[in-house]
């Protein structure tokens, strides 16, 4: 009984040390093709940094995404290591995730941007440049304001809402 423990306990480890330096799987062999995705993004005609850029196959189930840079730049990656998104019509959404080391601690998006896909962009072979200007019209609350916040910025604290918890 020892001894098949022990057997089992080799199996996994060696199977484990494969994955580790061969790869499980998100290479370039498992990439669809792919193009090569970049551009800006602006709200009200400013670059806008730390925006997450999520580009949604309409064919695959696998999303790209890209953060954008202080220039509001930003460059698509399908998995680690592998830039670019599948070729085809992609539906394009947008995140914005809190950064407190960089004072970002709500969304300065628009929910609209948040929540449904705004844009579509077909994505070609070779290299696609695709820039987003968007808009602060019809924002709920300031910029960097949490969705559904009232002024105070705790979400749940509109009238009729749910009460936010007690600590």
């Amino acid at each position: 009984m020892f001894r098949s423990r022990i057997g089992s306990f080799r199996l996994l480890a060696t199977a484990a040390l494969g994955c580790v330096l061969v790869g499980c799987g998100g290479g370039k062999a498992d990439a669809p093709p792919l193009g090569a995705v970049s551009g800006v993004v602006k709200l009200d005609g400013k670059p806008i940094e730390g925006v997450m850029v999520i580009f949604e196959s309409t064919t695959i189930s696998r999303n790209s995404n890209g953060m954008t840079d202080k220039d509001g730049k930003y460059e698509l990656s399908y998995s680690q290591g592998v830039k670019g998104a599948p070729i085809g019509k992609c539906k394009i959404k947008f995140d914005m995730p809190m950064q407190p080391d960089k004072g970002i601690h709500m969304s300065a998006l628009p929910v609209k941007y948040l929540t449904d896909p705004q844009f579509e962009k077909d994505v070609v072979k070779d290299k696609n440049e695709f820039d987003f200007d968007l808009s602060s019209e019809g924002a709920v609350g300031a910029p960097g304001m949490m969705p559904g916040a009232a002024p105070g910025g705790m979400p749940g604290a509109m009238p009729g809402g749910p009460a936010p918890p007690r600590r």
